[in-house]
């Protein structure tokens, strides 16, 4: 790109300043005409985009979602080996009712997960990596079509096209969407859950005597079906804004209506799994999963007030964060590679006076959301996934004044929209250079280098609609093209790395005629072993014991950390044995038999 452009590129939000000082005496006088949108947080933009561009951002972003991540790689963790472990012993005739790994008791996170991924496997005709993957791919799917049309409701189709593009290449976002794991679940119900109250708001500033029981009850079902997602978390996420905005508008009876529906459908829905819990293990697992899972993670419990747990409930140590403040410096890298833009959109949306629901109920749901997840005792980044959806309607709020009139906007807010698009460029524009020197190939850089060329003469081009939604759109369908070939040529060179599958399949022969013992006990590693060598297998962890068996006539082969091999290394050498490693993917796991 030549100096001069990109002078230019750096310079031209504030040439805005001079430029539009007649069209603010122009918008004085047809302010009225935006006047009845203000108190609902829309704005209106004179072109919106047609059918075919729609149309086209929708199959992209399927492309990127179930063509790239899906069914082209192994399990990987640090989510899938526990998905994989229950999901197997679904298949081989354990109860649905309680997941189990290697027949220990797994209810860390209710069943929903584990459900769809076993309805995915059996209609995809057996056990694989991509049929437990399925589920969470369609969820992210579906939580861009939910931020796609409470966008278009508020703001049109062409700030709503703008906004799903960018929700798609959230990276946070698309890897969730490409994990096997309960929590993109959880994603989903709030997205649902932040869709549906919304949508009361776009119908009350329509028609102010419109009811909003049928939204209402929808959300209340949503939300109680969300707890076999991941148990009360969705409450605790999606109540507090609601609350509280219910509470600062007055409407005390609509707030008693969604609550005591709440609390009868939860008892309703989860009845059932409550009385086939009690019948597989009595009070014992409905306490781990009313108790251990719910207080024990929000509460920090000494251990003398701990109940006896069970060998896979961590419940009340695992991801225990002290510092309170653990989530602000992770909540502007959330939306990255858009960081920049949902900063300069969060700032203009809280500078931005005079009513609006929806702004107001964005601005609640961002403060509470952030507050409830820091009073709890565990923290952990996935859990701040689901403001993801108000971050994106922020942006989406903020880009519709600015396309709307790019010189109200000021001067910093369009520094920062420009700022973001050319360090996603220049990203871009380093891209193949990254690859090559990754991967040690020039086909990946030649593959790459047309990208750069494209974005900056596409950028060069468009230089004077760089305010306008069809130039983000057209910016981040390049980016998102980009995006999909490059984890499309990183995927084998992940694979190679992150894999615990090499390790399986090299000790297959071997263990095929052996006793098989393990010393892992986990949630991370054990679940991995029944998955691949489809069998259940005895876990031991005194090693007195497994020399002994060692040491007899019959054929045993143990399963192992590496490292405890080599601490114990002096004491195997006294047995006969065989030993191997992983050639290649994560050295997780080492397998010793005797001769």
């Amino acid at each position: 790109m030549p100096i001069y452009s990109i002078i230019l590129f750096l310079k031209r939000p504030f040439m805005y300043q001079h430029k539009h000082e007649k069209s603010r005496r122009i918008r004085a006088m047809i302010s009225v005409r935006f006047r009845n949108c203000a108190g609902t947080g829309m704005c209106l933009l004179k072109k919106q985009s047609g059918a075919k561009t729609s149309i086209a951002i929708a199959l992209l972003v399927l492309a990127l979602y179930f063509g790239v991540g899906v069914f082209d790689h192994s399990i990987w963790s640090p989510t899938e080996p526990a998905v994989s472990g229950v999901v197997w012993s679904m298949f081989g005739q354990d109860s649905l009712a309680a997941p189990r790994i290697n027949g220990y008791p797994y209810l860390e996170k209710p069943p929903l997960y584990y459900w769809l991924a076993w309805i995915a496997c059996k209609a995809g005709g057996g056990l694989s990596a991509g049929g437990m993957r399925l589920p969470a791919a369609v969820s992210g799917v579906l939580c861009l079509l939910l931020v796609y049309w409470t966008s278009r409701n508020h703001y049109g189709n062409g700030v709503a096209c703008v906004t799903l593009l960018l929700g798609a290449t959230t990276y946070q976002l698309y890897q969730m969407s490409h994990l096997a794991s309960a929590d993109i679940l959880v994603v989903f119900f709030v997205f649902l859950c932040f869709t549906l109250f919304a949508g009361t708001l776009t119908h009350r500033a329509k028609d102010p005597d419109k009811g909003t029981f049928r939204y209402d009850l929808l959300l209340a079902l949503a939300l109680s079906i969300s707890f076999y997602a991941k148990n009360f978390f969705t409450y605790l996420l999606v109540l507090p804004p609601i609350v509280l905005f219910l509470l600062v508008k007055r409407q005390f009876f609509r707030l008693i209506t969604i609550t005591a529906m709440v609390t009868a459908l939860t008892a309703m829905i989860l009845l059932p799994w409550i009385l086939a819990l009690h019948h597989e293990g009595g009070w014992e697992y409905l306490r781990v999963v009313f108790v251990d899972n719910t207080l024990g993670r929000f509460l920090t419990i000494s251990d003398v007030d701990r109940p006896p747990l069970g060998p896979l409930n961590d419940a009340y140590i695992v991801e225990k964060e002290a510092s309170p403040f653990f989530y602000l410096p992770r909540l502007l890298g959330l939306p990255a590679p858009w960081s920049l833009l949902f900063f300069g959109s969060l700032l203009a949306v809280f500078r931005k006076k005079g009513p609006g629901d929806f702004r107001l109920f964005l601005k609640a749901a961002l403060i509470s959301i952030v507050v409830v997840l820091s009073l709890s005792s565990s923290k952990s980044s996935n859990y701040l996934h689901p403001i993801l959806f108000v971050m994106l309607l922020i942006m989406s709020d903020s880009l519709c004044d600015l396309f709307r009139d790019p010189g109200a906007a000021p001067s910093w807010q369009r520094a920062l929209y420009l700022a973001n698009i050319f360090l996603v460029g220049l990203a871009l524009a380093a891209l193949p250079f990254a690859m090559w020197f990754m991967l040690g190939s020039i086909v990946y850089f030649i593959v790459l280098l047309p990208f750069p060329f494209l974005l900056a003469a596409f950028i060069l081009h468009g230089k004077r609609r760089w305010f306008e939604w069809r130039f983000l759109c057209g910016f981040g369908a390049i980016f998102a093209i980009a995006f999909m070939i490059t984890l499309k040529l990183l995927l084998p060179y992940l694979e190679e790395r992150k894999s615990y599958s090499f390790f399986f399949q090299e000790i297959r022969e071997e263990a095929a005629g052996r006793e098989l013992y393990t010393l892992f006990l986990d949630d991370r590693r054990l679940p991995l072993i029944t998955y691949y060598l489809d069998r259940r297998i005895p876990v031991i962890t005194n090693m007195e014991r497994i020399f002994k068996m060692l040491e007899s006539k019959d054929r045993i082969g143990c399963i192992l950390p590496p490292d405890v091999y080599h601490t114990w290394k002096d004491r195997f050498d006294e047995i006969p044995h065989i030993f191997h490693t992983a050639s290649k993917g994560k050295p997780s796991f080492a397998f010793v038999g005797n001769r």
